[in-house]
């Protein structure tokens, strides 16, 4: 068996993308794959998205914020980007919530981006100070970096926020599901699945 990977870009909604790569294909007639990785796995996500199977979690996933530690020594506030600028990746949660923190105070620092990547691009060569997004790319994007680290975002409830990520195949590809499980269970087991996180430079969260 050959891996074949299908590489797509993000639509607008996980629903879109569930569509286009697991269960339809796109208009174009490009996909779908036999499975997508890095789904989230929530009761209410996957109820209204009953053409898809869920299965396998393998990871939980946060908000973090990466930063140049010689510009923010410490992040116990977000007050400090009344005057840092941060990145973060145009039109996601992260983004909604730094324009929206403590009544808009932070929106003339906030520097957007086409995405993470870009984002964290644009905090190594001095534009921003900081980027805000999922924890593991920030930490993946800093990795065999230094001068930067990754912490918690400092509002409880967005700390708080963590979500399991499985894979996903069509709905009625039980025998598929199954050996995929199957493998993810050997993996895990064995310690592979930690040592694919750290060899990224990500810290492995069981879900």
């Amino acid at each position: 068996m050959k891996l074949e990977i299908l590489w797509f870009s993000a639509d607008e909604s996980m629903d879109d993308d569930l569509r286009n790569m697991v269960w339809r294909g796109t208009v174009l007639g490009y996909g779908p794959a036999d499975v997508m990785l890095h789904v989230p796995i929530d009761a209410t996500y996957t109820a209204r998205n009953d053409k898809a199977m869920f299965f396998a979690p393998y990871y939980r996933e946060k908000f973090a914020i990466a930063r140049n530690v010689e510009k923010i020594d410490k992040l116990e506030s977000l007050d400090v980007f009344r005057t840092q600028r941060i990145g973060v990746e145009v039109e996601t949660y992260p983004d909604t919530v730094l324009l929206s923190a403590d009544g808009g105070a932070y929106r003339a620092n906030i520097g957007h981006y086409k995405s993470a990547g870009d984002a964290l691009a644009a905090m190594k060569n001095g534009e921003v100070n900081a980027v805000m997004g999922m924890q593991s790319e920030m930490e993946a994007g800093i990795a065999g970096t230094t001068g930067f680290a990754v912490g918690d975002v400092p509002l409880p409830l967005i700390n708080r926020r963590q979500w399991v990520i499985g894979l996903a195949v069509k709905a009625g590809n039980e025998k598929l599901a199954q050996s995929l499980q199957a493998a993810m269970n050997s993996i895990a087991e064995k310690g592979e699945l930690k040592d694919i996180f750290k060899r990224h430079g990500v810290e492995y969260r069981a879900p």
